[in-house]
């Protein structure tokens, strides 16, 4: 579960990462299946927002693919796509979610990540 009490200065505030263990080489594509669902949100419409990309596990964070989805009250599937721009060495890449983008409570279950090419 990931509770916002007010809209972070950064989407990235409060995050969580799913590490990818083997190397993600140039031009790989993946699609990353997201089990959540929302327990409360100050959003416009009710709906957790929740951004997300692939990227480095350490500083400066370089990444590609930024998405961001919404998720209603009931447990729910959501398929990213995503095409690797850069490569990374083997467990040094993560699959990293973004929750500080609006005041939310939402609860986050499996994250798959499946390897397409």
């Amino acid at each position: 579960r990931f509770t916002t009490t007010q809209v972070g200065a950064n989407r990235w505030d409060l995050t969580t990462a799913i590490p990818l263990i083997p190397a993600v080489k140039e031009g790989d594509t993946f699609t990353v299946a997201v089990i959540a669902r929302t327990v409360s949100a100050g959003t416009e419409d009710g709906k957790g927002l929740i951004y997300a990309r692939m990227q480095g596990s350490f500083p400066p964070y370089e990444g590609f693919g930024d998405k961001v989805f919404k998720i209603g009250d009931r447990w729910q599937m959501v398929n990213l796509p995503f095409t690797a721009t850069r490569g990374f060495n083997a467990g040094d890449a993560t699959v990293t979610l973004h929750f500080a983008g609006a005041v939310q409570n939402v609860e986050i279950g499996p994250v798959y990540v499946f390897k397409t090419n």
